[in-house]
């Protein structure tokens, strides 16, 4: 890579650069050249122990933000064709499926990742299309000498991108105005930072179980009755421009 530079004529301080990026002798390191996956079929004993260690703790954290999340996400970014529980369950289970035995790590979606994909201008299935193929070009290319580029990402440039990501699911959450939709968010969200994924998944559902059922449900019907009339008198009052469009 040092060599292409130099063929190139392009002149830089080595010393700034790799300040900022790290050391640029990786770059030397970089080697294109065709690599195939190969087949690993994990033993008995793999099995077993990636069972108990990788599966049963990671099944909160996946049906909430790879399953629950992200179909809830879908409806409010995409009202008229919201993901479904189910395809998005099975996707995740035949990428895995296919992808492992390949040596491929455990994969699933994520509510932050649409969020994400979304607020830097995706729109529909082909820009994931496009990331996924340009990544298996890269990995069939140069292999494990991408992992030494992939250090060097500055952190501050990803951190700006999470910023953004996180910014645009907490204003998904702007239309939650009332108590019954706020109190149990805020509860979930806090036992969530404060104990865990699973615990605040748990103590949420419950409290707005109760919520709902138990503890005030006339109010809420009101509270649902006044915002679909709302809602209503708001497409009444539409130009027929609007409603054309």
């Amino acid at each position: 890579m040092s060599k292409l530079f130099n063929r190139l004529n392009l002149r830089f301080d080595r010393k700034e650069i790799s300040g900022s990026l790290g050391d640029l002798g990786v770059f030397d390191t970089l080697g294109f050249g065709w690599r195939y996956p190969h087949l690993h079929l994990p033993s008995m004993q793999n099995l077993i122990e990636g069972f108990w260690r990788g599966t049963i703790p990671q099944i909160p954290l996946t049906v909430l933000n790879s399953v629950i999340a992200v179909c809830a996400l879908s409806a409010d970014l995409f009202p008229d064709r919201p993901l479904m529980t189910k395809r998005v369950a099975v996707s995740i289970g035949l990428m895995n499926l296919i992808a492992c035995p390949f040596g491929g790590m455990p994969m699933c979606h994520g509510a932050g990742g649409l969020a994400a994909q979304y607020r830097f201008g995706a729109r529909t299935g082909g820009s994931v299309v496009f990331l996924g193929l340009a990544k298996m070009i890269l990995a069939i290319s140069f292999g494990g000498s991408l992992l030494a580029i992939i250090s060097l990402y500055p952190s501050s440039v990803l951190g700006i991108m999470l910023l953004f990501a996180g910014w645009q699911m907490v204003a998904i959450c702007a239309d939650m105005k009332t108590k019954s939709n706020v109190i149990p968010m805020a509860l979930t969200a806090g036992v969530c930072l404060a104990i865990g994924t699973a615990a605040g998944f748990v103590i949420g559902f419950v409290f707005s179980l109760l919520l709902y059922k138990w503890i005030a449900p006339e109010n809420l019907r009101r509270v649902n009755i006044k915002h679909k009339s709302k809602e209503r008198s708001k497409e009444n009052t539409k130009c027929p421009e609007q409603i054309t469009k």
